[in-house]
């Protein structure tokens, strides 16, 4: 069996984190009390679904600088925030904040390192596909895809250099709450504040990525199969670029979720198990990266009645899956749409050729025009891809509540770059 295991914070004043935490007594579920006793005969996939670990809510106010920190525990896991990251002591628990020295918090502009020490090390807890999901208030945008399906604007807070973006643990549709299967608000935390965003940015954390290394094919061949590994020192982070909408306010808020894909490993497998003692099936069904080239787009702006251009693009979709089967057995279509580039949404995966780049069987590439574009400003003209998975998955996964009525999908949104004419 296949479980995606999930990290949740709330993050009050600039940052008010969660990490939950709660057991689970369902006979379909692993025993994340024994982690090192955890195995599988052959590790077949029976559909992904989320569990939340541990609560914190952790709050740094701007102005001062003070870090108060409210931890809660559970019964399989206890996080240890005494000594939280507060400048300048060294941080020695399971989740590290550092803000950057770029950070201009009169506008609005947060940069900050996140850190994340694998809470069991030496286990069989190989956590792969690990996401660390920013999620913000409002989503200004909606799909025309999947109707009311909600993702970030240029007038929302953003994450600007996103790897990607899941629709997994979203406030308004993972309505199971305060049980281990669901959303669960922390009793200290600001019950004002309510994330509507339903399609989220994430950042991609995997052995051999560094802080600052980019998102793209080759950086993702080099990280073990996207996997986090539980051996020593087990620590991974990531650098977020947050861009609030600016304000006189004098705090910033917005939720924060961990999810870590898991399948258990080879029967007879000895903790703490490598990369090659898990099935491919331990990896995510949806694909863990979509990446977009431009290769001559031509889009120009000069006036509201005076625009246009062609779009043109490559794009690499990867997914460990594809190693199971050919793609089209992993995907049923790759959906293309704008807010203000073209009406409706296109899909490009039917019809249009695609091919699997030698000696990588986890990605596939393929190439594809846009014409007669209507951009209405020189800047902030996006696309929203889709790469939707074949049934029979989607997010039933979690045993009780609600959940999206989809099919799984992976998600990435790119600008379109436009001239001034």
């Amino acid at each position: 069996m296949r479980t995606s295991i999930a990290f949740a914070w709330t993050m009050a004043s600039i940052m008010a984190w969660g990490l939950a935490c709660n057991g689970s007594s369902s006979p379909s579920w692993p025993d994340i009390h024994s982690p090192n006793s955890l195995e599988a005969s052959n590790g077949s996939l029976q559909g992904p679904s989320e569990i939340l670990w541990g609560l914190f809510d952790i709050s740094i106010n701007p102005l001062t600088g003070s870090v108060e920190i409210v931890p809660f525990r559970g019964v399989t896991f206890e996080a240890n925030v005494t000594r939280f990251l507060q400048p300048p002591f060294v941080p020695t628990n399971y989740i590290t904040l550092a803000l950057q020295p770029e950070t201009n918090l009169a506008t609005g502009y947060i940069v900050v390192n996140v850190g994340i020490q694998h809470p069991f090390p030496t286990s069989n807890l190989r956590g792969f596909d690990v996401m660390g999901l920013f999620m913000a208030s409002e989503g200004g945008y909606s799909s025309l895809f999947e109707p009311g399906l909600t993702w970030p604007s240029p007038d929302d807070a953003r994450l600007l250099n996103a790897d990607g973006y899941s629709r997994w643990w979203n406030q308004v549709e993972f309505t199971t709450l305060n049980t281990i299967f669901g959303y669960t608000e922390g009793v200290m935390a600001p019950h004002g504040f309510s994330s509507t965003c339903m399609l989220n940015p994430f950042k991609y954390f995997a052995n051999g990525l560094g802080p600052d290394d980019p998102w793209d094919p080759a950086h993702l061949a080099m990280t073990d199969r996207g996997s986090f590994a539980t051996t020593a020192p087990g620590f991974l982070a990531r650098r977020y670029e947050i861009q609030f909408p600016p304000k006189k306010a004098t705090d910033y808020h917005f939720k924060y979720a961990v999810s870590a894909s898991w399948a258990p490993p080879y029967l007879g497998t000895i903790a703490p198990g490598g990369t090659d003692d898990f099935p491919m099936t331990s990896s995510r069904s949806e694909a863990c990266q979509i990446s977009i080239t431009d290769i001559g787009s031509n889009l120009w702006y000069h006036s509201p009645t005076a625009y246009g251009g062609d779009i043109h693009i490559r794009m690499a979709i990867s997914n460990w899956q594809f190693a199971l089967g050919v793609p089209t057995s992993v995907i049923t279509s790759v959906i293309v749409e704008s807010p203000t580039l073209f009406t409706g949404p296109i899909d490009v995966f039917d019809g249009t050729e695609w091919w699997m780049p030698p000696d990588i069987d986890h990605e596939i590439d393929m190439m594809f025009s846009i014409y007669g574009a209507t951009p209405i400003t020189t800047t902030n003209q996006e696309l929203l891809f889709s790469v939707v998975n074949k049934p029979p998955f989607d997010f039933s996964g979690q045993p009780a509540g609600t959940y999206p009525d989809s099919a799984l999908a992976a998600y990435q949104v790119w600008t379109v770059p436009v001239e001034s004419k």
